[in-house]
């Protein structure tokens, strides 16, 4: 993949047109992919993924940590994959999320809008649904539950010792 398949600003993922990427799924080019609604996204682009390729060779003698949602996540493990892998899910209540995007604000001048507060919490509900059914599912495969209701520490803590069990050599 040369370097004009990749966006500039779209640096963690190849990003296609809906009509490009649609067929790279179909080819099996993806480990995981999800579709977005990104006001921001130049038009005709409507989803992102990670590139299997690129994951492979990075792989070469290393190892790779790499951010997914539960949704990207649930395809890796639905696949049969030549390669280790684990995941980590930070659960924190919805008290917890509503006191977090409080503090941090949000993208309009800094007003804090109940409905985004309400709809960060509803995703966070979802994506425990879908972990907690994901642990049920595939007990055999190394799924973590990291409390994110803690300070960040104790979260930080909680997530070096897991990935230390994964990959000894890493020193963190």
């Amino acid at each position: 993949m040369d370097n004009d398949e990749m966006g500039k600003e779209w640096v963690d993922y190849y990003k296609k047109t809906t009509e490009e990427f649609e067929e790279w799924i179909k080819q099996g080019k993806y480990l995981e992919y999800n579709e977005y609604d990104d006001k921001k996204a130049p038009k005709g682009f409507s989803y992102y993924g990670t590139w299997k390729d690129e994951i492979m060779r990075l792989l070469k003698g290393a190892h790779v940590i790499k951010e997914l949602d539960v949704n990207g996540y649930k395809m890796l493990l639905e696949k049969t994959l030549d390669f280790p892998y684990f995941g980590l899910f930070l659960n924190a209540s919805d008290e917890v999320i509503r006191r977090r995007m409080l503090i941090r604000g949000t993208k309009n001048n800094g007003l804090i809008l109940s409905r985004d507060i309400n709809t960060k919490v509803d995703i966070a509900k979802e994506e425990r649904r879908i972990f907690n059914e994901l642990k049920e599912k595939y007990k055999n495969h190394n799924i973590h539950l990291v409390d994110a209701n803690q300070d960040v520490d104790g979260v930080y803590k909680d997530v070096t010792s897991i990935i230390k069990e994964h990959i000894p050599a890493m020193s963190l």
